[in-house]
C-alpha cells in the first residue's frame, strides 16, 4: 500500500480557504452519497459544501460555542455537537434546524450515526454517551463510562459501540436496540 504522503499532487483538489471558517476547522463529514461535505467549526458555524463544485451550499447556525464534531445519518439529516452541551439534528436539504438534543451537562466532542441512520450516538466531557432515535431526537439510553469521551464510533452493524477518551482507553459498548 503506498502511503497518503506519497500520493502526487496533480490529483488532489483543495477548497478555496478563503470562502471558509473564521477559525480552526473541528471536524468533517461526507454525505452518504459524497455530494456534500459538512465542516464544523470553532465559529459556531456548520458549513455545508458542494463538493462538485467546491463552492459553500448553506451555513447552519444556532450554536453557541465551538462546533466539535459533525455526522451524516443520511443524505438529509446532519448532526453535530458543540460546546454549548447540546446536539442538533439538521435538515440537509433545507438547511435548517429540526431540534436540538439536550442532556449532556458538558461539551459535546463526538456524534456518530449507526446504520442507515437508526441511532445517533454522542460522546461528551460530562463523562457520558447517550444514544438518541436517529430521525426524532429520542433520548434512548445514557452510558456513565467515567471518563471524557473524546470519540465514538459504530461498527458497520451498530451492535458495538467504540468510545474513546481522554484518559487514554477506548472502550467496547453492546448496543441496545433502538426500538
Amino acid at each position: 500500500m503506498t502511503p497518503l504522503s506519497t500520493v502526487s499532487a496533480p490529483s488532489s483538489r483543495q477548497f478555496q480557504a478563503r470562502q471558509g471558517h473564521n477559525g480552526a476547522v473541528y471536524g468533517v463529514a461526507f454525505s452518504p452519497d459524497g455530494k456534500t461535505l459538512a465542516s464544523a467549526g470553532k465559529d459556531r458555524i456548520v458549513r455545508l459544501w458542494d463538493v462538485t463544485k467546491g463552492k459553500e451550499k448553506a451555513q447552519l447556525k444556532g450554536h453557541k460555542g465551538p462546533v466539535f464534531s459533525v455526522a451524516f445519518g443520511s443524505d438529509t439529516i446532519l448532526a453535530s455537537g458543540a460546546n454549548d452541551d447540546t446536539v442538533k439534528l439538521w435538515d440537509v436539504p433545507a438547511a435548517k434546524e429540526r431540534t436540538t438534543l439536550k442532556g449532556h451537562n458538558r461539551e459535546v466532542r463526538s456524534v456518530a450515526f449507526g446504520p442507515k441512520g437508526a441511532v445517533l450516538a454522542s460522546g461528551s466531557g460530562d463523562r457520558t454517551v447517550r444514544l438518541w432515535h436517529g430521525e426524532t431526537g429520542a433520548a434512548l439510553v445514557t452510558l456513565n463510562t467515567g471518563e471524557i469521551v473524546r470519540a465514538v464510533a459504530f461498527r458497520h452493524d451498530g451492535k458495538l459501540l467504540a468510545t474513546g477518551s481522554e484518559q487514554r482507553t477506548v472502550k467496547l459498548w453492546n448496543v441496545p436496540s433502538s426500538k
